[in-house]
């Protein structure tokens, strides 16, 4: 039946989803490690980013 399935959508065979393995050790991430003075900068800029979107469409 899953082979049926699977010429129905265009595939030649039936798909294995079993184990999945992607390779991420070239991935270029934007990460830090999480110092305090880091969370601290990290979550004033969000609150600082909240505010000027709220006072440019004037939400109250």
């Amino acid at each position: 039946m899953n082979q049926e399935r699977a010429l129905q959508i265009g595939l030649e065979s039936e798909l294995a989803t079993v184990g999945v393995f992607v390779d991420t050790t070239c991935l270029k991430a934007n990460m830090h490690f999480p110092v305090d003075w880091v969370l601290l900068r990290d979550g004033l800029r969000t609150l600082v980013k909240s505010i000027v979107v709220i006072r440019r469409h004037v939400l109250r």
